[in-house]
């Protein structure tokens, strides 16, 4: 999903005898027509993509107005990050969150400055590093105004209860910022022909599905719509009475009564900071004891063997971008495979 081309690293005593070999070559040698040829491509190039701007990127809070393509770019959460990477422009990223879990996206900047915690970026930081575009999201703690006088700033749409609709969105837009439209709308097309398989797999099983987050020492449990709705809107059935955004806590016997066919797991302990060991062996044990008590192990996903674990920094901590939503497409397919 990667569009940056590979780049070409020559030696430079190589190159220097590739230059003698030209010249001596002739003004007349077919290499001039080769020459002539990658120069008008690159000059084409670097034409079309000046054309494209300046352009207006419409978002939440407003229009922003960009005059070229970013060049300093800082992403104040991991599905901006994923956006930017899956597209080819990582070189650009100048400022991330700063976190000790982080999801694929992010391990190839480990050199890249931190720009304060997920949710929590440091405005005085952002601003030395002089970026020409900042990437936020509605979680951000720091008012998008603020943001906004440091640098052009575009506040892209997080997970929702509506998350391929707005990763539909999202990518769109990021496609105008850096003037690949044509390259997202396959992308998209893409992701949504593994969305129409898998859907058509999960409907022919007729089955239903209950989502459960465990959370220091807590179970609650997200129907349609909510966060996590992704599982619904591929084919699985939701449970009666759980309904809203909202979600509800839920004892062991809660999770017996509904009785899921398929039992979706998220446990949101595995992104807290391993130094504090209470906190994660206290949830641990409480998983272990709803999870593992007698009314759930008699469950139809228990026998069955569907009581499925996602990705906690994927599901939980990032939620949306085209390479993201692309992994939790195949995890809930995958799921049906067991």
């Amino acid at each position: 999903m990667n569009w940056l081309r590979p780049r070409v690293i020559i030696d430079p005593a190589a190159a220097a005898v590739m230059i003698v070999m030209l010249a001596v070559a002739g003004c007349g040698s077919p290499s001039d027509d080769v020459d002539s040829s990658a120069t008008s491509t690159s000059t084409t190039t670097s034409v079309e993509n000046a054309a494209h701007y300046p352009v207006t990127i419409s978002h939440k809070q407003g229009e922003t107005v960009l005059d070229k393509r970013p060049q300093r770019i800082v992403v104040l959460d991991y599905g901006a990050l994923d956006y930017v990477d899956s597209m080819g422009f990582g070189s650009a990223i100048v400022g991330i969150p700063a976190g000790r879990i982080v999801p694929p996206s992010a391990e190839n900047y480990g050199g890249t400055d931190e720009v304060g915690p997920l949710g929590k970026p440091d405005l005085e930081r952002i601003s030395e590093l002089k970026p020409d575009l900042i990437l936020t999201s509605s979680g951000t703690a720091v008012t998008y105004e603020k943001l906004a006088a440091v640098a052009p700033t575009v506040e892209l749409a997080d997970a929702g209860t509506d998350v391929l609709g707005n990763n539909a969105a999202n990518a769109r837009q990021m496609g105008r910022i850096f003037g690949v439209d044509a390259d997202v709308e396959a992308e998209l097309a893409a992701l949504d022909e593994k969305v129409v398989t898998v859907r058509e797999q999960v409907a022919a099983l007729g089955a239903t599905a209950l989502v459960v987050v465990n959370s220091k020492g807590k179970t609650t449990a997200y129907g349609v719509p909510s966060r996590f709705s992704l599982v619904y809107d591929l084919g699985f059935i939701g449970i009666d009475g759980l309904h809203g955004g909202e979600p509800v806590k839920y004892s062991a016997e809660d999770i017996a009564k509904a009785d899921p066919e398929f039992l979706f797991v998220i446990n949101r302990d595995t992104l807290i900071d391993t130094h504090d060991q209470s906190a994660t062996s206290t949830a641990a044990e409480e998983e272990e004891d709803i999870l593992g008590s007698e009314v759930v192990r008699k469950s139809r996903a228990a026998q069955h063997r569907h009581i499925v674990y996602l990705n906690a920094v994927e599901w939980y901590q990032t939620g949306i971008g085209l390479t993201t939503l692309n992994t939790m497409v195949d995890a809930v397919g995958d799921a049906i495979k067991q």
